[in-house]
């Protein structure tokens, strides 16, 4: 009965196990992905692992009275999901609050029950978490403490709804568990996971409760988090978070991860494709990227309609790797999008230079109109 959001679109599942699962299946697609282009992206060792507890800790919030109201009330006058309701209801009232704290706040309470407070990992995981969404922590100060002092109530309501409903729980995620072993999802994620729920250690939410309650200053130990310097970014989190919310935004968009497994796929015949557009056997860009080949970063500067366009696709080509092409006005990158996107009718010898859906996107403020 417990959903990820509210019922809209009948042929869509709506349940937070399904929610969970679809983030997890595109984790392995991306995974792939990187396995096939590893020798263009680099991550850190353990990440996969990280990523697998992330997606399925990131929305555990969302068992919560204030959050299952809201995405439930707009099904009352069914008669079944009001008697379903009613079931939930019973079972999450204690975790109900006068102001409702973000899930992915709640959340965290689920990340001291299953991970560890002391590794680095976990407290990237933790801090991965908190962050999926835009929040009150994203630029403050990111620490246990702090949650407590901002959402006492909400915290310490729920603390004391796992600790009253352990065994609940327990059967809960036993049961996530459970049908993600049915749905055929990757034996090594399901290991991962299964692993994490036998860790659950319930003896922290009690020592929480206590800290709480005598107002103790050993609260930010039961739930560390990674410290991030504004000063001197640490681009492996940044890629790590930004996994988490691709995932995210690609289950709940019900949008592919990625297009092409093999970045080389994407960029198929595009030299020939520029060189039928240009004509001629043999270009100039060519030449330049041949005498340039081992460089992994260039400044090219050309005049007006020399082509560097063309030349960046065919780097891009080069290094086998994903090309992100800025512009400084709206009106010129929405007519770079249509070149790459279209044929010019008018033209019987023109094509188009990426064939796929989902190789090629725009993104500016107005972006949808195009």
């Amino acid at each position: 009965m417990l959903r990820a959001k509210s019922v809209r679109d009948e042929g869509k599942s709506y349940l937070l196990k399904d929610h969970i699962l679809e983030l997890l299946r595109e984790l392995e697609i991306l995974e792939e992905y990187f396995k096939k282009n590893e020798m263009k992206y680099e991550v850190s060792n353990g990440t996969f692992e990280a990523l697998v507890k992330a997606v399925f800790i990131h929305d555990l919030g969302k068992i919560y009275y204030n959050f299952q109201y809201k995405v439930w009330k707009d099904r009352f006058e069914d008669e079944k999901a009001n008697e379903d309701w009613h079931k939930l209801e019973k079972f999450l009232k204690e975790t109900e609050t006068e102001y409702e704290a973000r899930h992915e706040i709640i959340s965290i309470l689920w990340s001291i029950l299953l991970l560890l407070e002391k590794e680095e990992w976990d407290k990237r995981i933790r801090t991965a978490v908190l962050l999926h969404h835009y929040n009150d922590f994203y630029i403050g100060e990111k620490d246990l403490m702090e949650i407590v002092l901002s959402y006492e109530d909400d915290v310490k309501k729920y603390a004391k709804f796992m600790k009253d409903n352990e065994e609940e729980i327990k059967d809960i995620l036993a049961s996530f568990l459970h049908y993600f072993e049915e749905k055929k999802l990757s034996k090594n994620y399901n290991d991962i996971i299964s692993n994490l729920i036998k860790g659950a250690d319930f003896q922290k939410i009690d020592t929480l409760i206590k800290e709480i309650e005598s107002h103790g200053d050993e609260i930010s130990g039961l739930g560390e988090f990674y410290e991030i310097k504004n000063d001197e970014p640490d681009y492996d989190f940044l890629v790590f978070l930004g996994m988490l919310r691709r995932c995210d935004y690609s289950a709940s968009g019900d949008v592919k991860i990625e297009s092409a497994l093999d970045i080389a796929e994407v960029f198929k015949d595009v030299n020939l494709k520029i060189r039928r557009k240009i004509g001629g056997s043999e270009i100039w860009q060519e030449k330049l990227i041949k005498n340039k080949k081992n460089l992994r970063k260039l400044v090219l500067v050309a005049p007006t309609g020399s082509g560097k366009t063309e030349f960046a696709l065919l780097w891009a080509d080069n290094m086998k790797r994903k090309l992100i092409y800025t512009l400084p006005l709206r009106v010129a990158l929405n007519d770079i999008y249509s070149r790459f996107k279209d044929k010019d009718d008018k033209n019987p010898n023109d094509e188009k230079l990426f064939d796929e859906e989902g190789e090629l996107s725009l993104l500016h403020s107005t972006a949808f109109i195009e």
